[in-house]
C-alpha cells in the first residue's frame, strides 16, 4: 500500500482540521490508510460490503481488518468519500508557515507555492491565531 503523503508528513495532519467523514475514516481504519482510500477514491461514492470478502475495490487496497470497521459503520451502504485535498493543503499551510517563521520572505514563499503574497500572509496569521501563546493564557 504506497503512501500517498511522506511518513513525515502525515505525522503533521491534525485530523480535527479534517472533514468530518474522513475523522470517522480516521477512527475506524487509521490514518495512514484513510489517505490511501481517499488517494484513489477521494470525491467519488463507494459502496462498503457487508462483509470484506466481497469488495475487490477496498480489497486492492485495505486489509480485511480494515474493511470489516468499515463494514461496521457503513455496512451494505453507499458513502461519499471526501476528497484529499485537505489533508495535503494542511501540510502545505504548515510548510510556509515554519519556513515563514525560519525567515523566509513571503514573496519567495508566495513564488515557490504559486500563491499570492496575501494568501501567504493570511496562511501564515492563521497559523499564528491556532497556535496559543503561554502569555495569552496567563492573563485569563
Amino acid at each position: 500500500m504506497a503512501q500517498p503523503i511522506p511518513d513525515a508528513d502525515i505525522e503533521r495532519i491534525s485530523e480535527k482540521a479534517l472533514p468530518p467523514r474522513a475523522r470517522m475514516l480516521v477512527r475506524a481504519i487509521g490514518l495512514p490508510a484513510t489517505l490511501v482510500l481517499l488517494d484513489r477514491h477521494g470525491g467519488t461514492p463507494i459502496r462498503i460490503p457487508a462483509r470484506s470478502r466481497r469488495s475487490r475495490k477496498l480489497s486492492a487496497i485495505l486489509t480485511a481488518k480494515q474493511i470489516d470497521s468499515l463494514a461496521e459503520l457503513w455496512g451494505a451502504q453507499s458513502i461519499e468519500l471526501p476528497k484529499l485535498d485537505s489533508c495535503l493543503l494542511q501540510i502545505r499551510d504548515q510548510e510556509i508557515s515554519r519556513r515563514s517563521a525560519a525567515g523566509e520572505t513571503h514573496v519567495a514563499l508566495a513564488r515557490e507555492f504559486k500563491l499570492t503574497r496575501r494568501h501567504i500572509i493570511n496562511i501564515v496569521n492563521k497559523a499564528r491565531e491556532t497556535t496559543v501563546s503561554p502569555q495569552a493564557t496567563l492573563f485569563e
